[in-house]
């Protein structure tokens, strides 16, 4: 394997509860991508839906056009740096699979709204039946029918990274509403240096687990911006929480019910709610810092220069 290709599995951003993920590791097979067709030799789907692990690369730019979601295989890598790499309509669905790593792909669904299919057929990354060691990376993700990174049915063991999600309604749902803790692992997911921007909810909308956010810019959300809800547990730090100016926007920035379901808990540290942002009605110090290493510090993130002013271009 190129080296270039190895660092990745060296970096920084892969921390959390992610972090288990090699995805195809540095000896398995190297597959190209060598066309933007939606099926066929050389296509991503060819890669991904094939057994065993793989790193998969991209000969060039590519913009496809799915005509259907990716049904992944276990062990892959997903490596679009240094191209763009655009999929639209359709993404990713991990169902009962493990150990991924997604990096630099932009993902755009074009609200493919075809009357005949239900809404839950159009997420970019689906997550669910137990899905685990997985990590988002430096990916773009927009205007889908339903959710951009649904993480559901026992999933767990998430990181996502450096990523931004915009032009959207419900970004993110870590558990449904159906899910319980018996029906798989403990939801556990890690978001860090993402971007949500001028989305409307659901950034992200969790329900039972455990979730560790850090470093993230919520920038303009609709109705709210994150929802604990449903016994889950929030450990939030050094992220702002930056209200919209326009009469619409709410300036909850974190509720701890929704839907009349009981309440979660959220721990804020060091966070800051800019622009009249509303910060948790409660604060629990017993939910705890995960005790993986990382560093929890204010950055520029996304090209917004996040300080304790809440100062931004």
């Amino acid at each position: 394997m190129p080296p270039a290709l190895s660092l990745l599995l060296e970096s920084d951003d892969l921390v959390g509860f992610g972090s288990t993920a090699t995805g195809g590791g540095r000896d398995s097979c190297l597959y190209r991508v060598t066309n933007s067709n939606d099926s066929g030799p050389g296509s991503l789907r060819a890669g991904m839906e094939q057994a065993g692990p793989l790193w998969i690369v991209f000969d060039q730019a590519v913009d496809i056009t799915l005509l259907s979601k990716i049904k992944a295989q276990s062990h892959k890598t997903i490596d679009g740096r240094g191209l763009s790499v655009k999929l639209r309509n359709y993404g990713f669905e991990i169902a009962g699979q493990e150990n991924f790593v997604i990096v630099n792909l932009s993902f755009d669904g074009q609200r493919h709204d075809d009357p005949a299919l239900p809404d839950n057929d159009h997420d970019a990354i689906t997550l669910k039946q137990g899905a685990h060691a997985v990590w988002i990376d430096h990916c773009t993700f927009q205007n889908y029918r339903d959710g951009l990174v649904d993480i559901t049915q026992g999933s767990t063991d998430v990181t996502i990274s450096w990523s931004h999600f915009t032009l959207h309604e419900n970004v993110m749902l870590l558990v449904s509403e159906d899910d319980t803790p018996e029906q798989g692992r403990m939801l556990r997911v890690t978001l860090h240096h993402n971007w949500f921007d001028h989305t409307e909810r659901y950034n992200p909308r969790i329900r039972w687990g455990f979730v560790h956010m850090f470093n993230n810019l919520l920038d303009t959300w609709g109705d709210w911006g994150v929802a604990a809800s449903q016994q889950s547990s929030l450990y939030s730090e050094w992220n702002v929480y930056f209200a919209g100016s326009s009469s619409n926007d709410s300036k909850e920035a974190i509720i701890l019910t929704h839907n009349s379901e009981p309440n979660g808990k959220v721990n804020s540290d060091n966070d800051e709610f800019a622009q009249g942002a509303d910060p948790p009605a409660t604060i629990d110090r017993t939910v705890a810092r995960p005790t993986y290493a990382y560093v929890p510090q204010r950055v520029n993130v996304h090209g917004y220069v996040v300080s304790m002013a809440g100062s931004r271009p």
